[in-house]
Parts: C-alpha cells; structure tokens; sequence
C-alpha cells in the first residue's frame, strides 16, 4: 500500500482531504500521508494538525512509497508543479468519492479527481490531472483535456469535447457535440451553445466572449 501526499494545502486540497477516506482507493491502494505546499502556514486556518504539512513543494523529495494527487487550483501553476514533480520521479494517482457513478466503461488518465455525487457515463475519455467537483454530470463519450477542471454542478451533455487548461465555473451547461478549445475559461452559469474555437473568457447564456 502507498502513502498519498496531496499537493496543495489550499481550498480544494482541504475539500478533497474532507472525503479522501471515502475514496474507493483508501485502504486498497493508499492511506493518507499529508500535505505538501509552499505557503508553510497554509493549515493555519484550517482545524487540521499542522503536523500534516511535511514541507515546500519545491524541496520535498519523493519517497518510494509515496503517491500524489495535485490539488493546486491554478491550472498554469498547478501544471508547471506536476512537471516538477515528475521530474523527480513521483507517482500520480486517482481519487474517486465512493457516491461516483460509473456507467458503461470510460478512459481516464492519472492525476484525476472525482468528487462526490459525481456521474461519469460511458466511453468517455478523461485525460490526466484533471478535477471534478461535487454533483458534475459528464455524459457519454465525452473528451475532456488535461489540466482541466470543473466546478461544481456542470453538466456536460453527450458527444462534448472540452480541451487542455480549460476551467469551468460553477453549473456550466455545454450542449452536445461542442467543442471548447484548450486554454478557455468558462464562467459560472455559462451556457455554451456553440463551438468555442478561440481561447480567452466566455460568460452568460448563451456564452459569450469578453476578453
């Protein structure tokens, strides 16, 4: 069995860390070890023993039973972290809340969280490091990026296709058969009617471009 460092001690590393003894994997694959994160007074707010903060991010060298899941909500940083990483050999793995609905069989990367009450329908293909929060539906054979997250409540209906780096806020709707190019940010309630073929800041319903 490894021991699981998640990376970032921020919002959604404390999110994550609230259900990750519910995981599917905890006991199976990994027990909980602690945080890793930059900011060295990043568990003072939190209820949490500081204890759990084993280091930098930038100094903490991987052990050979460690395993990661990174949990950085900046999509630049959190990238640019994980290559890092790599390059010091860690392992990354998957977190899947014990409520996740699987249908039919689907694709998934490494690196790939899915929060509770969510639904993954079938021949999908999920890339690596890629976030789901809480009560997101991805219908069938759905693509989506690396590096890209999703806030909670999205519904992405079948045949969508979502790029690398993209985020979206929360309750975005994208119908079926679109398409969103890498690098695109999608903001809260965005209903994406259309292709998105140029990257930037879409918002409103239906979604529209604003830088």
């Amino acid at each position: 069995m490894k021991n699981l460092i998640l990376v970032g001690a921020g919002d959604w590393g404390l999110e994550v860390h609230a259900w990750i003894h519910e995981s599917l994997q905890y006991n199976v694959d990994y027990v909980f070890k602690g945080f890793i994160d930059d900011n060295i007074n990043a568990l003072e707010k939190s209820h949490l023993n500081s204890a759990l903060l084993l280091g930098p991010i930038s100094t903490y060298i991987p052990d050979v039973n460690d395993v990661f899941i990174c949990l950085i909500a900046n999509l630049t940083i959190k990238e640019q972290v994980i290559e890092k990483l790599l390059l010091k050999g860690a392992n990354f793995v998957n977190a899947y809340h014990k409520s996740v609905i699987f249908i039919g069989k689907s694709t998934i990367g490494y690196g790939v969280v899915l929060s509770p009450f969510v639904a993954v329908s079938n021949n999908c293909k999920l890339g690596n490091h890629i976030g789901v929060n809480l009560f997101c539906s991805i219908g069938h054979d759905v693509i989506i990026g690396d590096f890209t997250q999703l806030s909670a409540h999205c519904d992405l209906t079948g045949h969508v296709e979502i790029g690398k780096n993209v985020f979206l806020g929360s309750r975005v709707s994208i119908i079926p058969n679109v398409s969103v190019v890498s690098n695109t940010k999608l903001g809260a309630g965005a209903v994406v009617f259309r292709n998105i073929k140029l990257s930037g800041t879409y918002i409103g319903n239906p979604a529209k471009k604003i830088d």
